[in-house]
């Protein structure tokens, strides 16, 4: 049984560490910068910065989060993940 919750505990690391792929971090700052636009923000201005500096943070605190609730879960032989606040 112990071999089988490393064996999800290193699954579930590696689906969380595989969202920090080079392709994957373009594909987000992409989408983050798109969002900014949308939101009117202009590419280069302070503002469109601080907008993507805290869609930056949103993600990293998100997959904290997950990494969080993966380990908490796997102390009990359980993996549950919940991104809710």
């Amino acid at each position: 049984m112990k071999q089988i919750s490393t064996f999800i505990i290193l699954a579930a690391a590696s689906i969380v560490s595989g969202c920090s792929s080079t392709e994957q971090t373009a594909e987000n700052m992409a989408a983050q910068r798109e969002r900014c636009r949308v939101f009117g923000y202009y590419e280069g201005s302070r503002d469109f910065a601080d907008c993507m500096m805290k869609l930056s943070m949103q993600q990293s605190e998100l997959r904290q989060q997950t990494f969080d609730t993966i380990w908490r879960g796997a102390s009990s032989d359980h993996i549950i993940i919940n991104n809710k606040k």
